[in-house]
Formats: C-alpha cells, sequence, structure tokens
C-alpha cells in the first residue's frame, strides 16, 4: 500500500501522530480518493478537528474539490447533523429537531478561521448555507452567516436556502434565514416560491411564519413540477399535494382555485 493511501487511513482513524510520521515520509497532504475527497475531506466529514488543523498546518487546501465539486467545508455541513428517528406526523411536520453534532461545529469553525470560501456551489447546486438548511443543522447554518455567507445565494435552478429550508419542514432555519435577510418571495425556475415549497409539504407552521412575515399568498407558479401545474397558488399546492387543506384555513392562504 502506497503512503498517499495510507495517509487516507490514518485520517479516517483520527490518527494525529499516523498522520504526522506519514507527512513527515513523504506523503502528500493533497492526496485524494477514487471519489476525489482529500484527506482533508475525510477530517471534515468525521470532524477530528486536531486532525483538520494540522492538514492545514501542512498545507491542505480548503478549495479543494471531490467528484461533485464539494469543498471540505460543503462536506462539514451535509455531514453535520443525525436526524432522530421518528415518526412524521400527517401534515408532514417533524417531531424532533435535528441533532448538530458538536465537533462538527468546531472543525467548520477552524476552516472558517483559516479563510474558508462559504458562498461557493457545488455540482449539485447546492452551498454549505443550502446543506445546513436541508439538514436542519441551524447552529451551522448560523456559523456560516455569521461568516459573511449569503442567506439568499441561489444555484442554477434558481432555488435558495430558503426553499431548501422550507422544502424540508425546518421551521428554525427558516427563522434564521429571514432573519438574516433571505428574500422571502424570490421564486425559482419553475416559480416556487418559499411559501409554495412549505405548503407543497404540508409545512403549515412553515408557511404561517412566511405569511406573517409578507410572503404573498397570490404568488403563481410558472411551470408543472411534481403535482404543481402552472398557474398554481399556494393553496392549491397544498390541496393538490393531498394535505388536510382544513388545517391552512388559519393562515391567510387565501382560497384555493381546486375544484372539490
Amino acid at each position: 500500500m502506497q503512503v498517499d493511501e495510507l495517509l487516507i487511513r490514518a485520517v479516517r482513524a483520527q490518527r494525529v501522530d499516523a498522520v504526522d510520521a506519514l507527512l513527515s515520509g513523504g506523503a502528500s497532504v493533497h492526496v485524494a480518493d477514487g471519489d476525489g475527497l482529500t484527506a482533508l475531506h475525510h477530517a471534515g466529514i468525521l470532524a477530528c478537528p486536531t486532525v483538520f488543523e494540522r492538514l492545514l498546518e501542512r498545507g491542505a487546501a480548503l478549495e479543494a474539490t471531490d467528484r461533485w465539486g464539494r469543498t471540505p467545508v460543503m462536506a462539514i455541513c451535509a455531514h453535520a447533523t443525525v436526524r432522530r428517528d421518528v415518526p412524521v406526523h400527517a401534515q408532514g411536520r417533524r417531531s424532533a429537531a435535528p441533532l448538530t453534532y458538536p465537533k462538527h461545529l468546531q472543525t467548520l469553525g477552524l476552516a472558517l478561521l483559516w479563510g474558508a470560501a462559504v458562498d461557493r456551489i457545488a455540482a449539485n447546486g447546492y452551498s454549505a448555507v443550502h446543506s445546513a438548511a436541508t439538514h436542519g443543522a441551524s447552529d451551522v447554518l448560523r456559523m456560516l452567516l455569521d461568516a459573511n455567507a449569503d442567506p439568499g445565494i441561489v444555484n442554477f435552478r434558481r432555488y435558495s436556502p430558503l426553499h431548501a429550508a422550507a422544502d424540508n419542514g425546518e421551521l428554525t432555519c427558516v427563522r434564521v434565514l429571514v432573519e438574516a435577510g433571505a428574500p422571502i418571495d424570490r421564486a425559482d425556475h419553475y416559480g416556487f416560491t418559499p411559501l409554495h415549497s412549505a405548503c407543497a409539504g404540508g409545512h403549515g407552521d412553515i408557511a404561517a411564519f412566511l405569511v406573517e412575515r409578507g410572503a404573498d399568498p397570490a404568488k403563481k407558479i410558472a411551470k408543472g413540477h411534481g403535482v404543481a401545474r402552472p398557474g398554481m397558488n399556494a393553496a392549491d399546492l397544498a390541496r393538490a399535494a393531498g394535505f388536510d387543506f382544513a388545517c391552512y384555513a388559519h393562515l391567510g392562504l387565501g382560497q384555493s382555485t381546486l375544484c372539490g
């Protein structure tokens, strides 16, 4: 086995002493596996801040990308939470918040301290902020925003972190993004606003919050997508997605144009 391969193994075993020895023995700090994941990616995913910092001290590249275009910071954000195995309520609301691993926060803090970019977008269309919002990692999200990440960043489909949080029922992340100035009524490629996303997913608490903060329930989507048809409003989407429209009556969504 080559020394570079041993370095990846040492990082995954979280052995700082072995990492030091291998680097001193000629291993490349830039080594990557078959998926393009560098030693620094692995240290970030596994949240070993000691190894992560040692690799940075030895010259590891914070902006290296894997086969999916993810930097180590993006990889940290995508693996920073665990969802407890809990049932999902009938209207799509989760009964427990995700848990953020403390060491992932610590490792992310190191990356930001060393000047990692926070607004890059991977090939899958996700930035670090998108990932944090999707997975309900509100602590990670706050840390990124404190590092001047753009709360309104959009990908090639004009999909924003606020869309991602609304899609996935992450109310705390929705609140954090709105407070940070994320555009509340920005439409994506299909004409979906975050309110549309919340209604299509049955997330009534998020829909109520967005309407309260000024989201326009009369806006109509431009293109069909999933159960959506062009011209549907927020109330239409909730109904078309199969959620009990009666539970949306108090949200100020207006009237559904659907019959039945």
